[in-house]
């Protein structure tokens, strides 16, 4: 599949209709807002890295499915640090029969950051036999640290296969334990810990553009 970068394709408008075989990769600036539009038959993978791009940081994206046999897996991982405050809002929009889409997003939230994810899915009357799902996963890693979540879902259509849920949690003792009861320090076992728990998606990316501090 190919990769292509998002700030090479994305019109003035911020409406892109996303051709097929393809890997969006999003490097756009700090703040964005977009919709991506697929259709019939079109099979697109999509990739996200928030964190590197500035202290404040948004996006606003709506996945819009327009034609049957559409299909989109997107993953997003985010790294908040320092004081950074990270937002998403996304959209996965169903607006015909027989589409998939499957959105995970993992978050780890360090020292006084803060994140905050809100993702809708959204089944119109004519998304018979969609296919939808979303999964947010976020690992807090201080006291002070901040993470909210809010799933949600709009189903307009009968005959259709949904699913969303959203976690918060922090370092798991147990595994820590483990890595250190092997003289793993502990700044490297929670380094351990947080790769693990993020290589899902690290793996996706090109040039292995994330990395742990």
């Amino acid at each position: 599949m190919e990769f292509r970068m998002l700030s090479a394709m994305l019109p003035a408008n911020g409406v892109l209709s996303v051709p097929t075989g393809v890997c969006l990769i999003d490097d756009l600036p700090a703040e964005a807002d977009y919709e991506l539009r697929l259709g019939s038959g079109v099979r697109c993978k999509f990739i996200l890295h928030l964190g590197p791009q500035s202290q404040r940081i948004r996006r606003n994206v709506v996945f819009s499915l327009l034609g049957e046999n559409s299909h989109l897996d997107a993953s997003v991982l985010i790294q908040a640090k320092q004081n950074q405050c990270i937002e998403w809002r996304g959209i996965q929009r169903h607006l015909i029969r027989g589409a998939h889409s499957n959105l995970l997003i993992k978050s780890t939230v360090c020292n006084c950051a803060k994140i905050s994810v809100f993702s809708k899915i959204i089944i119109d009357p004519l998304a018979a036999e969609s296919c939808a799902n979303f999964q947010n996963k976020n690992l807090v890693l201080s006291d002070r640290a901040h993470a909210v979540a809010r799933p949600e879902l709009e189903i307009f259509s009968d005959d259709v296969h949904c699913s969303h849920g959203a976690t918060i949690g922090g370092i798991n003792p147990a595994e820590e334990f483990y890595l250190r009861s092997r003289g793993i320090s502990s700044r490297i076992a929670k380094i351990i810990i947080r790769c693990a728990f993020a290589e899902e998606i690290l793996y996706q990316m090109p040039n292995g553009n994330a990395s742990f501090h």
